[in-house]
């Protein structure tokens, strides 16, 4: 089992499929029992699938025929009879070949993306939020003195100083007998974990879900008319997002492909895998991807705990 964090350059939107009548046209997936926005494990096994076939077709004097990912019968005979089964990419993912040719899940199991450290405007600057409930599912295991007061917050070092601190609209008390986690960090390279480390602040578990729901991103958009280029009428819709700069986590587990009868190693998944994520942090996942939502950096995390 792997754990990954994942960091939002661009607001993340995936959305429900539908639309609600009231503050946003677009939602976002969310957590039933927690009401926290999170990206969905089959969001990111389909991008990483698709991402990965792109690396595997980009490889120099590679050898690996990827043409049946897409199963389109004008390729080649192949395709149209679905799937190969014999590449990296199926054997990785999975594959259903047509004509009762048979069908295989995966090697690679992927966790839904949780949402680690959200980030949140201050009056001191920003700030990333987390919640007792969350460091604990991460790993992070926080103790009795990391876990504020009901109606008062845990600060980092960089809002010591303060008696209280709004997040958002909210102000709240800080807890000035409580000290502040520490989250491994070091994946995203020292400027990154120096700002984010100094910015964390703990908040009571019947509260994260309040402060992050009401500092989602909402973008309003307009359907363009071809034939005029202006906003077609009847056509502005909103739609929530993820704000950029929230840290997310996720696990990946890879069956061992001996069990399967496959040739490809656990570490030769692993990479092909790996390689695949490589391309979110340019290509992005869910939805408007073309109106500068979806790129996130992955990287693995090599510790758990605080």
């Amino acid at each position: 089992m792997s754990k990954y964090l994942a960091m939002a350059l661009d607001p993340i939107h995936i959305g429900t499929g539908g639309y609600q009548i009231g503050r946003v046209d677009n939602v976002i997936v969310r957590e039933p029992a927690t009401n926290l926005p999170k990206i969905p494990g089959s969001s990111i096994a389909g991008t990483t699938r698709a991402y990965t076939t792109y690396q595997e077709i980009e490889k120099e004097g590679s050898e690996a025929k990827i043409d049946c990912a897409g199963q389109d019968a004008e390729v080649s005979k192949e395709a149209a009879e679905g799937h190969c089964g014999k590449c990296i990419v199926c054997k990785s993912f999975g594959y259903s070949k047509k004509d009762d040719g048979g069908s295989r899940q995966g090697l690679v199991h992927f966790s839904d993306a949780q949402i680690l450290l959200f980030p949140v405007s201050t009056r001191l600057g920003p700030a990333w939020v987390t919640a007792p409930m969350i460091l604990s599912d991460f790993g992070a295991s926080p103790e009795d003195n990391n876990i504020p007061a009901k109606d008062k917050i845990i600060v980092g070092p960089k809002f010591g100083d303060e008696l209280s601190l709004n997040l958002g609209w909210l102000n709240l008390l800080i807890d000035k007998d409580k000290t502040c986690p520490s989250i491994e960090l070091d994946c995203f390279g020292t400027n990154k974990k120096e700002l984010i480390s100094g910015r964390i602040i703990v908040v009571p578990d019947n509260l994260i879900s309040q402060i992050v729901n009401s500092n989602l991103e909402v973008r309003t958009s307009v359907s363009i008319d071809p034939r005029t280029g202006a906003g077609k009428d009847g056509a502005l819709f909103t739609s929530e997002a993820i704000p950029r700069s929230t840290i997310l986590w996720f696990e990946m587990n890879i069956n061992n492909p001996h069990y399967f009868g496959y040739e490809p190693t656990v570490d030769e998944v692993k990479s092909a895998v790996k390689s695949g994520f490589s391309l979110f942090e340019t290509l992005g996942v869910g939805g408007m991807v073309t109106r500068g939502f979806g790129r996130i950096i992955i990287e693995e995390v090599t510790t758990n705990g605080v």
